[in-house]
């Protein structure tokens, strides 16, 4: 794009949107690429995947028992995978806008901010479809639902998109305690899957409020397509 003129800045020119989208996508790739909390956040979501997997691994293939009492388990076994996730995306979401708020407003006086803005997204693109997959990497071995490794990657991805976009607006909005307010947050939205509690023992407003909730479509998504006996209309969170 041709550069445009600037009027705050006296009539100078400055780039256009796609010179600076470049720009600040490059910037943000090589911090990220620096980042050294980047490895260790692998690690710890295939630690935690794995984790996962362990424990309910044992408990899924026990035998005996009624149809009751193993969809109880595998909800249990996803209500804790979409716990940790969304704790875990919230958190690792809040730097990526939050860290550099100085340098934003100080920018924002040459640059486009939607520039700045899907620079950063487009730079943590790849973290984002990284991240679902280290989860899945030891979990879906260990417990092997009925469920592609495809839709369940699929289904995790969508979770890990919208809980980061709630971290970038905690990140945003709160000058201060934002890991604490992503914490509330996480917490609040998987309350709100309707698991465990079920929406039917919480009062009426929690379950009009439970549409607007990424954790209840990320419950309802995950577990039609890997567990092996429910299905979407008649699975424990809608009733």
């Amino acid at each position: 794009m041709v550069p445009r003129t600037n009027e705050r800045l006296g009539g100078r020119r400055t780039a256009g949107f796609m010179q600076q989208l470049a720009f600040f996508t490059w910037r943000s790739s090589i911090q990220l690429l620096r980042s050294r909390i980047l490895i260790s956040n692998l690690f710890a979501m295939s630690a935690g995947g794995a984790l996962q997997g362990f424990i309910f691994s044992r408990i899924l293939s026990a035998k005996g028992g009624t149809i009751n009492r193993y969809e109880l388990k595998y909800t249990q076994c996803f209500f804790l995978l979409l716990l940790s996730v969304a704790i875990t995306s919230i958190q690792m979401a809040l730097p990526l806008f939050g860290a550099e708020r100085p340098v934003f407003w100080r920018e924002s006086c040459h640059f486009s901010t939607l520039a700045y803005a899907c620079g950063k997204w487009v730079a943590a693109l790849p973290l984002t479809m990284l991240y679902p997959l280290a989860v899945l990497v030891f979990w879906y071995q260990l417990i092997q639902p009925a469920a592609y490794f495809g839709d369940m990657y699929f289904a995790l991805l969508s979770i890990q998109w919208a809980a980061e976009g709630h971290g970038h607006l905690i990140s945003v909005v709160c000058n201060t305690n934002k890991e604490l307010a992503g914490g509330v947050v996480a917490m609040v939205a998987v309350i709100l899957t309707g698991s465990i509690p079920k929406l039917s023992m919480l009062p009426g407003i929690f379950s009009t409020f439970s549409y607007a909730n990424f954790g209840r479509w990320g419950m309802q998504v995950a577990s039609p397509i890997s567990h092996p006996i429910s299905h979407p209309i008649s699975h424990p969170i809608s009733h």
